[in-house]
């Protein structure tokens, strides 16, 4: 929230800064673009970060200014965050629940009701923090998603004030040290090991309020010069590194936090005066957006969600489309709604209005499961669309049986990083075929053991989420995936499996297999096949056939389709077919054709499904894909190496 000078309290004597909007406006720029159009804003997201170290500096610099005038209250603060954050939210919450009540595809309505009471008490970080699993649902099917950033926010609007006009003002700089100290350390320490706590929680968040708040604390001194060009101009460089460069798969906070947080804090200090705050940020233009950056923060991804989970993958043309509405409402709300609610008589009135109207949607939102007894439809869209124990037990019993977890240096029920997996992934004569990668590869595990002759040994040495690379220099050991990569590099030197069957979800561009492939042939591995990425959908598979068989006529499954790993399957066939140092197989091609993509391989509606979520098999699709695509490959390659030892036919099917 940037000062003005018509609210009451601290603001009344703080000078407005008309940049610092504009600021505002650049930040939600940045996390609209990242929603919309990723490949042109790969570091969007940290338009959060900057927003928490805007709201470290302002809040630190009204209830500095209070404290010294003795005018703060905890009434008057909290009455002020009430009004100026409730009506929005409200508005996005309310319509948010009416929209999932009317839309017949939304995968979970039990799902979008804890989301619903999660935003009203501020808790969504924690609830994503604890669903933050590799095989959780689909971020487009969260229209609630982004409210994990409020969340933080007003944790820290709790804490902070009690905290800051309970120390002296002579210690004030040293505290705030220190809990930025402490909370960056924090981050630091488990940015690796536990990357969803280090996203989520306050505890690794705090310190990039604690910016904004020494920077205050340093203005209320005069000790930052009033204009500093140059100050500013490092500042936007920073500002746009850190939109440019960093991307989903940066460790994040962790050190890079430190680009956004830091060019933010330059801006700022840099002043008003400064040039490019002057022109670029407090242009009637940019202060606009500024002022109606938390409404459109609030609309922006419920449009999009719903969008995607009616229609598919969304155009340009339609991503365009959405994040205008998402300007119009943004403007309504913030003229119609948020400033009458705002500002004006009738503070204490409004303000039990707000907490009021918040909390009924809470409790709607816990009670919206029981309101699906509302819903007519067939068993089958039951049991898949609104996840009924059917659905439930199918992706349990996939779960408990596809993933060896003790080959695993993840642990998916802890969100955390292990130290160490077990030997029995590694053992084995030779010959043997090692699985190395991601969930990609781990789902294949069973289908190969049922179809590999027996005495091919089966290793795998494979982590949920993290890409097979070459161990690099400066290798954080207390990273899973570091770990994992520096392990299965070890085993392939050791064991010198005969293939090694390397996957991964995507992001296949971003190695050179055949660098890949020779480092592991040297270490002696027999033979490399690089497995392409499994058709994906952008909503669990499960949910996309609800809506196909409830719809009258029923939409076209391939409007799900990641249209994007077809492209990425292209290209990979163009550089890596006929290569001597791998062996390339196109699983979009094996499973697919011009009218879509395979989604089931059985009778059974539910064991036979081809993925229970947006793209990992089912134990029965594991032994299909197997049987009809890589096991004929790694027999294939197997002949090649003469081994006579091995019956060269494949297993029967086990259903």
């Amino acid at each position: 929230m940037a000062l003005r000078s018509s609210e009451k309290g601290a603001a009344t004597a703080i000078a407005y800064r008309p940049d610092i909007d504009g600021l505002r406006g650049i930040a939600v720029l940045a996390v609209l673009g990242f929603h919309a159009f990723p490949r042109f804003s790969p570091g969007g997201f940290v338009g959060v970060d900057i927003f928490f170290v805007i709201s470290g500096y302002l809040i630190s610099t009204i209830i500095l200014h209070d404290v010294a005038s003795g005018g703060f209250t905890y009434s008057g603060f909290y009455g002020r965050r009430v009004r100026r954050l409730l009506p929005a939210l409200v508005t996005v919450l309310l319509a948010v629940l009416v929209a999932g009540l009317f839309s017949d595809f939304l995968t979970e309505l039990s799902r979008l009701g804890a989301h619903i009471a999660a935003g009203a008490t501020f808790l969504s970080n924690i609830i994503l923090w604890r669903e933050d699993s590799y095989f959780d649902v689909v971020s487009t099917a969260k229209p609630l998603l982004h409210l994990w950033s409020l969340g933080v926010e007003e944790q820290f609007y709790i804490v902070w004030p009690l905290a800051l006009a309970a120390i002296s003002q002579r210690r004030i700089p040293w505290a705030v040290t220190a809990i930025f100290l402490v909370s960056f350390a924090i981050n630091i320490a488990i940015v690796g090991s536990h990357p969803a706590a280090a996203f989520f929680l306050p505890a690794t968040r705090i310190w990039e309020f604690m910016i904004g708040a020494l920077l205050a604390y340093a203005g209320s001194r005069a000790w930052i010069p009033r204009r500093q060009d140059a100050i500013s101009a490092i500042g936007f460089v920073l500002l746009v590194v850190s939109v440019c460069f960093i991307n989903k798969s940066t460790a994040f906070p962790g050190w890079a936090a430190l680009l956004p947080t830091f060019g933010a804090v330059a801006v700022i200090a840099a002043g008003a005066d400064a040039w490019l705050n002057r022109t670029l940020l407090a242009n009637k233009a940019a202060v606009f957006l500024g002022l109606i950056s938390y409404p459109l923060y609030l609309w922006h991804w419920p449009i999009l969600s719903f969008l995607t989970v009616n229609l598919g993958e969304l155009s340009p043309g339609l991503k365009l489309a959405a994040v205008g509405a998402s300007f119009v409402l943004a403007s309504m709300t913030y003229m119609w709604i948020e400033k009458p609610l705002r500002y004006g008589e009738f503070g204490t009135l409004k303000i039990a209005g707000l907490s009021a109207a918040l909390a009924t949607l809470g409790v709607l939102g816990i009670a919206l499961p029981a309101c699906l007894h509302l819903d007519d439809r067939s068993a089958f869209v039951a049991s898949f669309e609104n996840a009924a124990p059917a659905h439930e037990y199918v992706r349990a019993h996939n779960l408990a049986k596809l993933w060896r977890d003790e080959c695993n240096f993840y642990d998916l029920a802890a969100n955390a990083g292990k130290v160490s997996i077990s030997a029995d992934c590694t053992a084995g004569s030779r010959p043997s075929v090692m699985l190395w990668g991601d969930s990609h590869v781990q789902h294949l595990d069973p289908g190969l053991k049922a179809t590999l002759p027996p005495d091919l040994a089966m290793m795998q040495v494979a982590t949920s989420g993290c890409l097979p690379r070459l161990p690099r220099m400066g290798s954080d050991p207390d990273n899973a995936c570091d770990r994992s990569n520096s392990f299965a590099v070890q085993t392939i030197e050791k064991a010198k499996p005969e293939i090694v069957v390397i996957a991964q979800r995507s992001d296949y561009g971003a190695t050179d297999w055949t660098e890949l492939a020779r480092s592991l042939k040297a270490l002696g591995a027999g033979n490399v096949l690089l497995l392409g990425p499994m058709p994906q959908w952008q909503l669990p598979l499960h949910a996309i056939l609800a809506r196909h068989f409830w719809s009258n006529p029923p939409p076209r499954l391939n409007r799900w389709l990641r249209s994007d790993l077809f492209e990425e399957d292209r290209v990979l066939k163009q550089r890596y077919e006929g290569s001597s140092d791998l062996r390339y197989v196109s699983m979009i091609d094996a499973l697919c054709n011009p009218e879509g993509c395979l989604t089931y391989v059985g009778p059974d509606p539910l064991e036979d499904i081809m993925s229970f979520d947006y793209g990992h098999l089912t134990l029965s699709s594991s032994r299909y894909v197997a049987e009809h695509v890589v096991t004929p490959v790694i027999l294939g390659l197997l002949r090649d190496t003469k081994l006579a030892k091995i019956e060269f036919r494949l297993k029967p099917s086990i259903r």
